[in-house]
Parts: C-alpha cells; structure tokens; sequence
C-alpha cells in the first residue's frame, strides 16, 4: 500500500508538471476547496433560514411566502451539502489522479448550479406568478455555465490517458 502511495504521488507529480495540466491543478488545488466551503455554508444557512422560516411561520406576515418554498430551501440545503461532500471526494480523487475526480467535480457542479436555478425559478414565481419566464433575468447566466461546463467536459476528456 506505501508503495501504491508513492507511486501514485510520482505520477501525480510528473502529470501535473505537463504544459496542460494548469487547469487540472487550479481545479484541485483551488477550485475544489473554494467550493467545500461554500456548498457547506450555503446548505447550512439555507437549512437554518428555511426551518426559521417554517418554525416562525412567515406566511402569516408576508402573503407572498408560502410554506412550500420554506420546504424547497431546506431540500436545497440538502443538496448543497451533498455537494459539498461530493468536492472533498473530488478533491481525494483527483490529487491521487483517478477518473472519478473530474466526474465527481462536474457532478457536484452540475447538481449545485441546478438546485440553484430550481429555488431562483420557483421564488421568481412566487413573486411574479406566471410571468416569471419572461422575467427570469438569470438567462445569460445560465448559458455561462452550460458554456464552463462543456468546456471543462472537454478538457477532462483529452486528459483521460492520465488518469487511471
């Protein structure tokens, strides 16, 4: 097993000296932790504004707040948190250069960037009722990300020989 280790610290070493290894490494070495902390901060104050939300019953105050979205913010606190679990596995997997790593990473991206945009779509709706396709102003957004996403699929791909 210490022989495995040290093997796979050589070749981690030397794959991450290659001239198209920067983007491999700023996802691991910067990308991955960035987003642990702020899945996990995100799933745990989303967790503790919507049990508030539905221990204090804001529906009574507010018209437009209705239990169910209180319900929907703590479920996507759920997935936040997954995500974040998903980012340490990511971050395990990659450092010891296997094909799970970037799969895990764009995974937890995928999953987090949807629960997202599920919550966003469904206050917006609360808000401005069936108007709110027309008003949904985070369009251009997500066109970013399903442009980062495929890039960063495409990458992962050409650098598949590298992992095992």
């Amino acid at each position: 097993a210490r022989q495995q280790s040290a093997e796979q610290a050589r070749r981690h070493k030397e794959a991450s000296r290659e001239p198209g290894m920067r983007w491999y490494n700023a996802v691991n070495l910067t990308f991955l932790p960035i987003m642990c902390v702020l899945y996990l901060t995100r799933g745990i104050l989303r967790i503790y504004d919507g049990a508030k939300g539905l221990i204090y019953n804001y529906g009574q105050y507010y018209e437009y707040m209705p239990p169910w979205l209180n319900i929907l913010k703590i479920c996507t606190a759920v997935v936040f948190i997954i995500c974040a679990v998903m980012a340490v596995k990511a971050m395990k997997d990659m450092k010891a250069m296997r094909r799970s790593g970037p799969q895990l990473y764009l995974g937890a991206l995928a999953l987090a960037t949807a629960a997202e945009y599920v919550y966003d779509i469904a206050w917006y709706y609360v808000l401005l009722g069936p108007y709110v396709l027309g008003y949904y102003s985070v369009m251009p957004s997500i066109i970013g990300v399903i442009i980062f996403f495929v890039l960063n699929i495409l990458y992962f791909r050409k650098r598949q020989d590298l992992l095992q």
